[in-house]
């Protein structure tokens, strides 16, 4: 059985020269979009969506709006 990883979501490739230099994170809640950074990895970038996903769900807003 091939157990495929699945696609981090809101991580997009930034390539430099054809080749995948960063991985930058985004995302867009009620309109307001929220850049999270650029990381080297796409498991690092993955994990910073996480992270502001959790925070976000657990206060239901952000403050900096």
């Amino acid at each position: 059985m091939n157990i495929k990883e699945k696609k981090a979501k809101c991580v997009f490739v930034m390539k430099r020269n054809g080749k995948p230099y960063r991985y930058m994170t985004r995302v867009i809640i009620r309109g307001n979009r929220f850049y999270l950074g650029c990381y080297k990895t796409e498991k690092e970038a993955s994990t910073a969506y996480e992270q502001f996903m959790d925070y976000f769900n657990k206060y239901g807003v952000v403050t900096s709006l």
